[in-house]
């Protein structure tokens, strides 16, 4: 029965992608983020549904009226480099076959993240795609974090099986990286019920957060709450905020998790898994330094192969890197790390660039408050990926597509405010044209 419902939510919402090509990547970002059809017991688990809903989306964008090209910018030069150097480091890597398994998987990824690039360029477009990912991952925070307080937190909260972020750990994260997108669409929502529901979804996430008995998470989360107040323009109102929340979690969590906290003081000396993840950062350093290009995804997993690179003395087996960082630097060698870490650094650059650019300009306070709630979550996720092997998750690379996105529409917008300053203004309460990208022009409410 699952498997007929979500067979026919996905025809009915293909349709509009013949029509509208940025339907389709919503569409697309919906099955990739949420994975719907892995909550299904059927047929459906295994279908291509993201294939299909790709070559639509292709199809209806070369026959619309919308541009065809990918917006020029550093990061899309970047990302589309990183393309080509995964394929490399993959097929002269150390076992392309394996790696191969992931590279059609990752390179899905990135994909989707220049279709974003593409056609998420409005404002409308990217609200909507805030919309999907808020739903998509708010849907496994509200479960986790309900299934948490009704458990009093005895049972650890994993995410979709057979997904990125099927563990408890990589399922924290990614919740995370989520937290203040919900935020931010809360912020602009005029609608009190619905800010209120986006307040609960808040609260259920942080709660699944913590229940999943992930280290990693709770340092991430602790530290996203840091990065929150200090940004805070009210300051005492979201400590208090944040003290009564974690006051809150905590009453619900039992003695065990407080346990599995207190091992983070004895890591180094005492905790056998975090032992095990020097040694494997070691191991991708030796890596990198023999190989320019890497071993491909995932290839020092293969026992001969981590045991060719790993230093004298490391009595680790093949096992995963535990870090975005090492991760990359095992599978692309220096060469991806740095183009890695130059995507994340410019797109903490544009979202600093909407945010300083929109200062003193009413009508696109909207994209200063998302620009700075995008600029928390890749601080969120940076810090809980240091301990996590999910370089290439799909959220964070939508979020890297839309950063750029906001900031090619921001100058485009302040760019016409300049040459028609008296269009710039927008009642306090009325309606305004917004140009779309087909030449269009539509009203919205503000």
């Amino acid at each position: 029965m699952r498997d007929l419902l979500i067979m026919m939510v996905f025809l009915a919402l293909l349709f509009p992608t013949f029509m509208m090509p940025h339907a389709g990547v919503l569409l697309w970002s919906w099955f990739a983020f949420m994975n719907p059809h892995r909550e299904v017991y059927g047929f459906a688990q295994d279908f291509q549904f993201n294939l299909i809903i790709a070559a639509c989306t292709f199809l209806s964008w070369m026959f619309s009226r919308e541009a065809k090209k990918i917006p020029a910018s550093p990061v899309t030069v970047l990302t589309i480099i990183f393309i080509l150097l995964m394929v490399a480091s993959t097929y002269t890597g150390e076992a392309p076959d394996y790696s191969s398994r992931f590279l059609s998987r990752n390179l899905k990824t990135l994909v989707l993240s220049l279709a974003i690039l593409a056609l998420i360029n409005s404002r409308t477009r990217l609200h909507s795609l805030i919309w999907v990912i808020t739903i998509s991952l708010g849907y496994y925070g509200v479960k986790g974090g309900a299934f948490m307080v009704a458990t009093g937190g005895q049972y650890n909260i994993y995410g979709p099986a057979n997904t990125m972020i099927g563990d408890n750990n990589l399922l924290a994260t990614a919740l995370v990286l989520t937290l203040p997108l919900v935020n931010y669409l809360r912020i602009e929502t005029e609608n009190k019920w619905i800010r209120r529901i986006l307040l609960g979804v808040m609260i259920f996430t942080a709660f699944a957060v913590l229940g999943s008995y992930s280290r990693g998470g709770f340092l991430a989360i602790a530290g996203l709450s840091f990065l929150f107040w200090w940004r805070s323009k009210s300051k005492v109102l979201s400590l208090v905020f944040i003290l009564a929340l974690g006051s809150m979690a905590a009453a619900f969590m039992p003695d065990k998790y407080f346990d599995r906290l207190n091992t983070i003081e004895t890591a180094v000396d005492e905790d056998g898994s975090f032992i095990g993840r020097l040694e494997a950062w070691q191991t991708a350093i030796a890596i990198a330094g023999s190989r320019p290009l890497g071993v491909g995804f995932r290839a020092y997993q293969k026992p001969h192969v981590f045991g060719k690179y790993a230093p004298p003395g490391i009595a680790t087996k093949a096992l995963a890197m535990h870090s975005i960082y090492f991760e990359v630097l095992g599978d692309h060698g220096y060469g991806g790390l740095i183009l890695y870490l130059l995507i994340g650094f410019l797109t903490w650059r544009n979202t600093r660039w909407v945010y300083n650019a929109t200062r003193g300009q009413p009508e696109l306070e909207w994209a200063r408050n998302l620009a700075l709630m995008m600029e928390l979550s890749i601080a969120g996720f940076a810090i809980g990926g240091a301990a996590l092997s999910l370089a290439y998750y799909d959220v964070y690379w939508a979020v890297v597509a839309m950063a750029a996105s906001l900031r090619l529409l921001v100058k485009r917008k302040l760019t016409t405010m300049d040459a028609h300053p008296e269009s710039s203004f927008v009642p306090a309460h009325g309606h305004a044209s917004e140009t779309a990208p087909d030449g269009t022009t539509a009203q919205r409410y503000r």
